[in-house]
């Protein structure tokens, strides 16, 4: 059984504080539904005070926002309750949509903006001449509650953001150096490493949407947003440049490495190993490496010489990206306002901030939003029942909370249990309890164990749910007055009607997502390789870093269902993927300084890489191998330039990743017409 921390604790009680607050507050100016102010405190507020800060502004602009339509349409379509039905329904769809594209906290002003309608429209529609007076009311209402969570989130006992950012940094970059060590070892990965190294994407995908939250942070880290954005390109960038140097060095296994060269990797992994700053001599000694083997790479090179000029060139990369990092996290750590030093490592275009976008996923959440209430306000209309709007309304707000969910189902039935239990709850506080309450004094007492016990329950991952169940609905049908009423009929009613409310998505969701989260993978992975087609096709001198952000924020939604053992979905090497998107990038932008024949070969070979990408991997032929081949021989009988180089090295990354178990790449038929010398493969994977 888990032991809740003095931290958990006061969350709970600066939770339940900030609920008593408010609720007194709206008991002083005689609002109409004090209890909104209190399921507003608990939906508000998180642990952390940078979250809960974050979503508090959003959350009032949404709210004004939806009370705003359902003012709009209400007092019009009263007398025609199917239209009325169907137009909060589409615009609770349409507040969905958008919200479900955009992953950051500005997402709450549509999310709210939905459901809010439906909380005010659905219960106005009985007194449609009120709906201005009811709508003041509610945002009045639900504005105190976040006023109060904010105020006690941020000024009693803060759990400021940026410390834990630090932390979990810290320990990212550990975990990253240990990969690093094992790929200059030349380490061949197994499946379960391949897994590690997948978790190892998520957890930067984690911590990036954790770093949201530092513009609003109460730390002195709050500063440093500007930094995590800048690391969050380089962290992401760290992974596949260290899978592609454990694929170099496994290449070259075996082989003779240039005199005073393994020394240098032995010092990085040293570096590395102990966590420590890789030293300006190092790269210094590396640059001079690099300086030396390019003078020496030729049309006449072997894929040895190749190799190991890919190996310097990440090698490069490698302590570049790593000492932005180290450097980053410094800023981060103290709140400084500037770097120490400038950084090393430099996209083309600068950081580029490019979200993976889920139309289908959206649309199908926003068609099954239409189908749950909409089928509940027509059940509602037809039978002429009482608590039909409630129902509605427990619907839509039940459909907004679960959308972004991949397999939602599990969780909405687990939801729909505790909402049972809260119904129990409701009963025995109603009729066994506050009849004996005198003063409000008594009322905060009487309900602190059941609302302190919801709080520590949002502490932990796996009973948010569930607490958001009990405090939400059990402050919904407690419907605390200034004084005491109630009817057991009509709880009964109103309990009934939320259990339908809750229950009649569940079995939507279910029927619309038979499929679960693998469609949502499914359609993941297709988005990446259409990337890649788009890579190969596309031209500007901004898609690199586009792509390159599109594909790593892919990279991190992807990770965590890949490194799951139960996936269903085949292996996939997704950074093997980015590696080839990044080589097609360069390939292409190189491409301009190649001699015409070249130039033209590989344009004709990007064409066909995205002919292959589009059809899927089971397209790759002969026909795209032999395509391969025929451009790098072109390259490779190109005059000797830093162009060259980069498309050399590029097209033989692209050919070794996409055909790993083809045969050794024979530069002969071309070379040796031309009077040059013979390219002969190394032997082992080239994955650059």
């Amino acid at each position: 059984m888990s032991v809740y921390s003095l931290r958990d604790w006061l969350f709970s009680l600066k939770t339940f504080g900030a609920a008593a607050l408010a609720l007194y507050v709206c008991f002083w100016l005689q609002l109409p539904r004090p209890y909104w102010a209190v399921a507003t405190v608990y939906i508000c507020s998180q642990p952390l005070a940078g979250a809960t800060r974050s979503k508090a502004f959003y959350r009032v602009c949404g709210t004004i926002l939806g009370a705003s339509m359902s003012i709009a349409l209400v007092p019009n379509l009263a007398n025609s309750p199917e239209i009325l039905s169907l137009a909060i329904s589409l615009w609770i769809a349409c507040c969905l949509y958008f919200s479900l594209l955009d992953r950051t906290p500005r997402g709450y002003v549509f999310m709210l903006a939905g459901y809010t309608a439906a909380l005010i429209g659905f219960p106005s529609v009985d007194a449609p001449e009120g709906i201005f007076d009811t709508a003041i009311a509610r945002v009045e209402e639900i504005t105190l509650g976040i006023v109060c969570a904010s105020i006690f989130s941020g000024v009693l006992f803060p759990r400021p953001v940026g410390p834990l950012v630090a932390e979990r940094l810290q320990a990212w970059l550990r975990d990253a150096d240990l990969w690093g060590c094992d790929a200059l070892k030349g380490r061949k990965e197994d499946e379960l490493l391949r897994r590690r190294r997948l978790r190892l994407a998520a957890d930067a995908a984690q911590l990036d949407a954790l770093s949201i939250h530092l513009a609003f942070d109460t730390s002195v880290q709050r500063y440093a947003a500007r930094a995590m954005r800048m690391l969050r390109l380089r962290l992401l960038m760290l992974l596949p440049i260290l899978s592609s140097l454990g694929e170099r060095m496994s290449a070259l296994s075996g082989q003779p490495l240039p005199p005073g060269l393994q020394p240098l990797i032995d010092e990085i992994r040293g570096a590395l190993r102990e966590g420590a700053d890789i030293g300006p001599e190092i790269a210094d000694r590396l640059d001079a490496f690099i300086a030396a083997h390019d003078r020496h790479l030729d049309a006449r090179s072997s894929a040895r010489d190749i190799i190991t000029s890919s190996l310097l060139l990440r090698l490069k990369d490698l302590v570049d990206i790593r000492g932005d990092c180290r450097l980053l996290q410094g800023q981060i750590e103290t709140g400084a306002a500037k770097l120490r030093e400038p950084l090393s490592f430099q996209t083309p275009a600068g950081v580029v901030e490019a979200r993976h976008r889920d139309n289908a996923g959206a649309a199908l959440a926003a068609l099954t939003a239409i189908v749950c209430i909409g089928g509940l306000c027509l059940f509602w209309i037809a039978t002429s029942w009482p608590d039909g709007g409630t129902a509605a309304m427990i619907a839509a707000v039940i459909c907004c909370l679960f959308a972004a969910q991949d397999d939602p189902v599990p969780l909405m039935r687990s939801f729909t249990r505790w909402s049972a239990v809260s119904v129990i709850v409701t009963i025995v506080y109603l009729f066994g309890i506050l009849p004996r309450i005198q003063n409000f004094e008594l009322l905060v007492l009487a309900l602190s164990p059941a609302f302190i016990l919801f709080g520590l329950l949002a502490t932990r991952q796996q009973t948010a749910f569930p607490s958001l169940a009990l405090s939400l609905w059990t402050a919904t049908l407690l419907a605390l007055q200034d004084n005491y009423s109630a009817d057991f009929a009509a709880v009964a009613n109103s309990g009934i009607a939320l259990l339908i409310g809750v229950w009649f998505p569940t079995l939507v969701f279910q029927l619309a997502r038979a499929t679960g989260a693998e469609w949502s993978l499914s359609r993941l992975l297709n988005a990446s390789r259409a990337a890649l087609a788009a890579a190969a096709t596309h031209h500007g001198r901004r898609d690199r870093a586009q792509f390159a952000a599109l594909m790593l924020d892919r990279l991190g939604l992807l990770a965590p269902f890949l490194a799951s053992p139960s996936t269903r979905l085949p292996a996939v090497d997704v950074l093997a993927e980015l590696r080839v998107g990044l080589n097609i990038i360069e390939l292409r932008a190189a491409r301009h300084d190649l001699p015409a024949q070249a130039a033209t070969l590989v344009d004709a070979t990007l064409g066909a890489l995205a002919q292959h990408f589009r059809a899927g991997h089971e397209a790759s032929t002969p026909a795209l191998l032999r395509q391969i081949d025929e451009a790098l021989r072109a390259i490779a009988s190109a005059p000797p330039s830093r162009h060259r180089r980069t498309a050399l090295l590029g097209m033989v990354g692209i050919r070794y990743t996409l055909f790993s178990d083809a045969p050794a790449y024979d530069s002969e038929p071309c070379w040796r017409a031309s009077g040059g010398a013979a390219l002969s493969h190394a032997g082992g994977e080239i994955m650059l």
